[in-house]
């Protein structure tokens, strides 16, 4: 854009300093002293053998640069515009597969839900305590790893504010006050993770990176 400015402008100048040569040839010619009678012969045989709409050759030329200037300022606008449309449409598209990716793993995060409540129910029943940590992963650690993938997922995607808000409990993930009990805290998760999909799907909340 600049480099086509400048050339312009140059042109412009150029053109201008031509034609304002040829029009004042004439009367130049016209005032040429005597003792170079010839010399001004020959200046005035060559003026008037210029046609009349020379000059208006130029500012021809001038006018065309101009109006290729004004398309080419036109295009780049419409190509910037249509750019920027599509990456916004993809923006939205990625989104959505977002929003549809989350959605199922927050269905997925209450059948862990589920899961781990029914354990610790026959946990309290039976008496027995928890398995060790070479035993295979209980419902608690498949439940806790599920939200630390999905976590994981938000900050990637939507940054690390987004996953904060997904895994910081509030007051309504208890029902005892200054007590979070870790069941209480996961079914909060669930709950606020919808909320986080909606604000996904509206576009409240954007991508702040592109995933492949």
């Amino acid at each position: 854009m600049l480099l086509l400015t400048s050339t312009s402008r140059v042109n412009g100048v150029l053109f201008l300093v031509a034609t304002l040569l040829t029009a004042v040839a004439p009367t130049l010619t016209a005032r040429w002293p005597t003792t170079h009678g010839s010399i001004a012969d020959r200046v005035k045989a060559v003026a008037a053998s210029v046609p009349l709409w020379w000059p208006l050759v130029p500012i021809g030329l001038l006018a065309l640069l101009g109006v290729l200037k004004a398309n080419y300022e036109f295009y780049a606008k419409v190509e910037h515009q249509r750019n920027r449309l599509r990456a916004k449409l993809d923006d939205r598209v990625k989104r959505h597969q977002d929003a549809e990716e989350l959605g199922r793993l927050r269905k997925t995060m209450r059948k862990r839900y589920y899961e781990w409540i029914g354990e610790a129910a026959r946990v309290s029943i039976t008496g027995s305590g928890p398995p060790s940590p070479r035993e295979p992963a209980t419902a608690e650690r498949r439940a806790l790893d599920l939200q630390n993938q999905i976590s994981a997922l938000l900050e990637e995607r939507y940054g690390f504010d987004i996953a904060d808000r997904f895994l910081t409990a509030d007051d309504s993930d208890s029902q005892h006050p200054f007590v979070l009990i870790s069941t209480k805290e996961y079914a909060g998760r669930i709950k606020r993770l919808r909320g986080i999909i909606r604000d996904i799907r509206s576009g409240k909340i954007r991508r702040t990176v592109r995933a492949a």
